[in-house]
């Protein structure tokens, strides 16, 4: 073997185990980013679940003081927190417990 196809074959060692390690670091931060991504989604999860439970003992609670049905105070209060936090409502649907469940591992 001559003295420049040493060097070549060094150098596409090089270039190789050079692309073998950015793709490496590439996935590793993308492997992060993902679960990150995953515990904000499952903290986020937990937060409608926590609202929603929140919201039933408040429904109860208004419900037997002031001698209302149940429903007729839940439906006010989501009448409300509707107006009052329009972002809430996204795309004409709630975020529901059940979909919350979907989201948290």
């Amino acid at each position: 073997m001559q003295w420049t196809e040493t060097i070549f074959v060094n150098l596409a060692t090089i270039a190789i185990a050079a692309v073998g390690v950015a793709f490496t670091i590439l996935y590793y931060k993308l492997d992060q980013r993902n679960k990150k991504r995953e515990a904000t989604i499952n903290k986020l999860a937990n937060q409608v679940k926590a609202y929603y439970e929140l919201e039933k003992l408040y429904v109860n609670e208004i419900a037997t003081v002031n001698g209302l049905t149940a429903k007729s105070v839940l439906e006010k209060h989501r009448r409300d927190v509707e107006a009052n936090h329009p972002d809430i409502y996204i795309e004409g649907e709630w975020i529901t417990a059940k979909k919350a469940d979907r989201y948290i591992k």
